[in-house]
């Protein structure tokens, strides 16, 4: 070895970190890998590649790798300098990619072509032999640990998606539009009441719940002298947003909307009518989230709504602030609430997210990660592209039109006892909602669904022997023992079986040992044809419908009562009291005629389990 390139080793060009290092035969092998594939080509190739840098690495893109990453990318640039980046991570090489996405004119898969561009936008402000480890430019790609850092490296990432004006941004100024027809009306002399109904009940508007629309709706028609009177402060040019939002609950009565927060939200959403890229809509959940996520203060204790609203719109500032400090311009405090929304929820497109970017993300909210992130469209109408999918049991009440505390209610019992049974009449939504929590949990794969009928026996349901074409028999699972044996393979995602119409099967007949595992999870006992030992996860929970009007609850077997809490789905109790009226409301208002029908009928009828349920197509 010459005597000048020992002192030039041992200084080194780059810090390559420990796990080089440690795998360091692996790097040894790759050059010796490299070393003999290069031996093998003829002088004339040899001379082609080592002209053409992007023929170089290709050449060496095709020698095995043996673990030995570092040690690729750290060759090429030895090789050509002045092409590749002394850079040995290929996470740092894509950050920074990402990072300065905008100055890549032309798109390119590979990351070192993508380099080669940034480097030659960035040339003219920082020099052309600027390193991206200078301090300069390092603040704009590494990850910044600071709080707000973290915030805006998440919230860039949702905001460059094709998705985000779609997400969170079109059908909000579409809301407004809705709610500034109202204002004009009013402050015009014009008829109102009409303009403001189908601001609130259009499909659109995930804003605000059906609760509270219904509430304030039938406020307005009862007291529409007292409602115009509070719009009109609202609504007026004059003063402050916490002015006018201040006058706005002074005269909004508490019985109508209960509680700061919800009152909040309906007068931040009545106020987009003024301009809703400089104030957006206020919900609380999601603005006490961003501050706690970026240690910017709450709130003072005792704060009125109209100073909580200045509060959070001062929030959005300084997010926006932190943001373009960091190179993320958002145009207006719409984007700013946006940002914040699909972070904090987090937004649906985090399932399209790589599985360690997905939970990073929900170790970054403190929440446990879902069970998987997609969920195959279920037959039936168009979902609305508007509606991002339900996040919390508040949002997934709002699609149901449901009250979130008898969800949260359901939720309890679920993560209490595990077994559920929906009863009561036929076209109550039993189904429906027991799909809807099942889909809200998990995911399409970790969901099974069954039909109990007449023939359904042990075998089918748990596990049986089964002709097969070759002649014989073969012992074949049950959808049970299929979802039993991946809720064990994958003890922290929830699996859910739902049973349809369970009283139409021999229960006892079909469940077998399965009464037994139901109510002790974790124990073991002997299958009847395999005769292997078989247990119940702890994460399989299951879902029941039972159809009252083909056989009474009485005549369920104890056995079984005891082991699922019962929910009863009838017209004229909660939550399945009203839900037609509720679902007419938001969608067909002009046909709500058709609730007071049903109700009529089932008034008649005088059975209520054989009342007709909102969901039946005809008495």
């Amino acid at each position: 070895m010459p005597a000048d390139l020992a002192p030039a080793l041992e200084r080194g060009i780059v810090h390559t970190g420990v796990a080089y290092n440690t795998y360091r035969p692996q790097q040894l092998a790759f050059l010796v890998d490299f070393a003999l594939a290069w031996k093998r080509l003829p002088q004339t190739a040899r001379e082609a590649l080592l002209a053409d840098p992007w023929q170089f690495k290709e050449m060496v893109w095709g020698v095995p790798l043996r673990a030995a990453r570092s040690q690729r990318e750290a060759l090429i640039h030895l090789v050509f300098p002045d092409t590749f980046e002394d850079i040995v991570s290929q996470k740092a090489k894509r950050q920074i990619a990402d990072r300065f996405r905008d100055l890549v004119a032309t798109p390119v898969e590979d990351v070192d072509r993508q380099l080669e561009q940034i480097r030659r936008r960035l040339a003219d402000a920082h020099g052309a032999g600027f390193s991206f480890y200078d301090s300069e430019v390092a603040a704009r790609w590494q990850p910044d640990a600071s709080k707000w850092g973290q915030f805006i490296e998440w919230a860039r990432r949702f905001y460059r998606s094709d998705s985000f004006d779609r997400e969170e941004r079109d059908y909000k100024l579409a809301v407004a539009a809705r709610v500034q027809v109202a204002r004009e009306a009013l402050l015009s002399g014009r008829s109102w009441r009409e303009a403001l109904r189908d601001a609130f009940l259009n499909p659109q508007n995930n804003l605000t719940s059906w609760q509270t629309n219904d509430r304030f709706l039938q406020w307005v028609e009862q007291a529409p002298e007292s409602a115009s009177q509070a719009l009109r402060a609202l609504w007026a040019a004059e003063g402050t947003a916490a002015d006018r939002i201040r006058g706005f609950l002074e005269r909004l009565p508490d019985s109508v909307v209960h509680g700061p927060g919800s009152r909040l939200t309906i007068a931040s959403f009545l106020h987009l009518a003024h301009d809703p890229t400089s104030y957006p809509h206020y919900k609380e959940t999601q603005f006490r989230k961003g501050c706690d996520l970026t240690g910017y203060p709450r709130p003072d204790k005792g704060a009125d709504e109209a100073r909580v609203y200045e509060h959070a719109l001062r929030f959005l500032d300084q997010l926006a602030e932190e943001a373009s400090a960091r190179g993320l311009d958002l145009r207006d405090r719409l984007d700013a609430q946006g940002v914040l929304w699909m972070v904090v929820r987090p937004s649906p497109l985090a399932d399209s997210f790589p599985a360690e970017e997905r939970q990073a993300l929900w170790s970054y909210l403190g929440r446990d990660l879902p069970a998987a992130p997609t969920v195959e469209p279920e037959p039936g109408p168009e979902p609305d592209p508007q509606r991002a999918p339900a996040r919390t049991l508040e949002e997934l009440a709002d699609e149901l039109l449901l009250d979130p505390t008898y969800l949260h209610r359901l939720d309890r019992l679920l993560m209490d006892k595990r077994q559920l049974i929906f009863h009561g009449p036929p076209g109550t939504g039993k189904t429906y909602v027991a799909r809807a929590l099942a889909r809200f949990y998990a995911a399409a794969e970790a969901i099974e669904l069954v039909q109990f009928h007449p023939s359904y026996a042990y075998e089918d349901f748990i596990e049986g022997f089964r002709p097969v074409l070759s002649g014989g028999f073969a012992l074949r699972e049950g959808p049970l023992k299929r979802l039993a044996r991946r809720a064990a393979a994958h003890p922290d995602v929830r699996h859910f079986l739902l049973i349809d119409e369970i009283n139409r099967g021999n229960v006892a007949k079909v469940f077998g040992e399965l009464y037994f595992l139901l109510e002790y999870r974790q124990e073991e006992i002997r299958l009847q044809y395999s005769d292997e030992l078989f247990s119940l996860p702890s994460n399989l929970y299951v879902f029941a419908t039972m159809n009252t009007a083909d056989r009474s609850i009485a005549l369920v077997d104890l056995a079984l009562r005891r082991r699922f809490y019962f929910i009863p789905f009838f017209p004229d109790e909660p939550p399945v009291q009203g839900l037609l009226r509720r679902w007419l409301r938001r969608h067909r208002p002009q046909m709500e005629v058709v609730a007071d029908l049903v109700d009529r009928a089932n008034e008649l009828l005088a059975n209520r389990h054989a009342a007709i349920g909102p969901s039946c197509r005809s008495p």
